[in-house]
């Protein structure tokens, strides 16, 4: 039987009467990718003056209340015994655009300016580089003028222990004394967690720095999200006593998200990321979405020594060209006010 078909009988897809039908592209670009910078957002922010930004750390000595002799000498010590210095490298992040003449004139549909598209995403780009570099277990590195760049100390190495509790160990040049304690670094299956292994993490924490109302961060991965959020369920477990809530029923919506801990020593506000234990050019691991950084913002401070900026070189005929860059690093005021949730 005879029919109407857009295209020929020998399989091309040149002829027929589809060869004079219109493309129908809609002036719309849809970009959809993780851009949430959580610690980035977070921390202060400072100036650099050099490519290694350190910080100086101290302590009291423990309590001493014995009483003192009538009538002996006082014992003189040096206070500033303890002190110690913590540094991090400066790290250059660098995200580069080119757009050919041609393309440059003519229209593209849900672009109005390829420059300025290119040079937008760039910028896009960056930002998550800098979070991920800063989520990472990288430890820092110095250039040599060869192949090792200046890389910074990522969250991951700086909140780790002397026994290496988790898989990283403490890195040599911080002092054994500012050492975030194992206590602070719990390793328990994300399958498995529960409160307790969370108020663990905030009592070694409080009997690390002795605050307990400072209100903290949980930066956790999409697997350890969920974990907490199960606190609040019944399911999956017979030992566990699901936790009551009234809710309006008028507004036909039942709440299981957990945004905010408040336990025996600190509240924390919970904030999902998916740029954990990030490495270089790598998608989400299973053991980013089970990472979690129980952080005290106060203690973050991004140190930068250029600003994200964009800047466009010489077109030399190939087409305009340009890039973005941003010099920055990251220092931890002390490790002991930080803990580390670490699924192995």
């Amino acid at each position: 039987m005879a029919f109407a078909e857009s295209y020929t009988s020998d399989g091309t897809t040149t002829q027929g009467s589809a060869a004079a039908n219109r493309e129908d592209i809609k002036d719309i670009l849809t970009l959809l990718e993780p851009e949430d910078t959580p610690v980035l957002s977070l921390a202060k922010k400072a100036p650099a003056n050099s490519t290694f930004v350190e910080t100086v750390v101290d302590t009291l000595s423990e309590a001493i209340h014995a009483g003192h002799q009538e009538g002996s000498d006082v014992t003189y010590a040096n206070k500033a015994s303890g002190r110690a210095k913590l540094g991090n490298y400066c790290q250059i992040f660098q995200r580069a655009w080119q757009v050919s003449n041609v393309q440059e004139l003519v229209s593209v549909a849900g672009i109005d300016n390829e420059i300025a598209s290119a040079s937008s995403k760039c910028l896009r780009e960056i930002k998550r580089d800098i979070e991920a570099a800063i989520c990472s277990d990288g430890d820092r590195g110095a250039e040599d003028g060869g192949s090792n760049r200046y890389i910074l100390r990522g969250l991951g190495q700086w909140i780790a222990d002397t026994a290496g509790t988790g898989g990283t160990a403490a890195s040599a040049d911080v002092p054994t004394d500012y050492r975030t304690p194992a206590a602070s670094i719990d390793t328990t299956a994300t399958g498995s967690l529960a409160e307790s292994h969370v108020n663990a993490v905030l009592q070694s924490r409080y009997e690390t720095v002795g605050a307990s109302s400072d209100r903290l961060m949980l930066v956790a991965g999409p697997t350890l999200k969920r974990a907490v959020t199960d606190f609040a369920r019944s399911e999956g477990s017979s030992s566990r006593t699901p936790l009551a809530v009234n809710e309006d029923a008028s507004t036909r919506s039942i709440t299981l998200n957990i945004t905010q801990y408040e336990g025996d020593f600190g509240i924390i506000n919970i904030v999902p990321s998916t740029w954990l234990v990030h490495e270089s050019g790598v998608a989400l691991s299973a053991a980013g979405k089970a990472r979690g950084y129980l952080l005290d913002p106060g203690l973050l401070t991004v140190h930068t020594l250029k600003a994200e900026s964009a800047t466009e070189n010489e077109n030399r005929g190939g087409g305009r060209r340009g890039y973005v860059e941003a010099i920055l690093t990251l220092s931890v005021g002390s490790p002991l006010a930080h803990g580390k949730f670490d699924s192995v």
